[in-house]
């Protein structure tokens, strides 16, 4: 088990190995030009960014939930409000 320091400083491509081995996939987001797929692994989060011919371009660890901000604007939760009346 890593902990989010641990983890970046693991190569990248070790990185990736982990993250398709024991990180549960959350969501998936497009930006301008990549598209970027969350996932949670070790307690902290990871975004993977994909260019249009789906490589992976980068990595991005973090724990801080302000970088969940993209992801959390796509959540409709209106349907749980009509359920509640």
């Amino acid at each position: 088990m890593f902990n989010l320091e641990s983890y970046k400083l693991l190569d990248e491509n070790l990185q990736t190995q982990l993250l398709w081995i024991d990180g549960v996939f959350l969501m998936v987001r497009k930006t301008k030009k990549l598209k970027a797929k969350l996932f949670c692994i070790y307690g902290f989060y990871v975004e993977v960014f994909f260019d249009e011919s789906n490589e992976p371009v980068f990595i991005n660890p973090f724990e801080d939930v302000k970088g969940l901000k993209p992801y959390l604007k796509m959540i409709n939760i209106d349907e749980l409000f009509e359920n509640m009346k």
